[in-house]
């Protein structure tokens, strides 16, 4: 899957996805539902997202 791809599926532009993944942006939680959806992720893949975005934005979250 391209990152372009990925962003249009999830309504950001390419440079934006490529700050998120370099580290230069932290996406919301809303944002990154859009990308599990986007990516078809399964339930554990999707809580393992949300749990590396709150881990970059400086948090950890419980999600069991």
């Amino acid at each position: 899957v391209s990152q372009y791809s990925v962003a249009k599926s999830s309504g950001a532009s390419q440079p934006y996805l490529n700050q998120v993944l370099r580290g230069a942006r932290t996406p919301s939680a809303a944002w990154l539902n859009l990308v599990a959806d986007a990516l078809g992720l399964s339930a554990e893949e999707r809580a393992r997202l949300h749990r590396a975005g709150a881990r970059d934005a400086g948090f950890e979250i419980d999600l069991d």
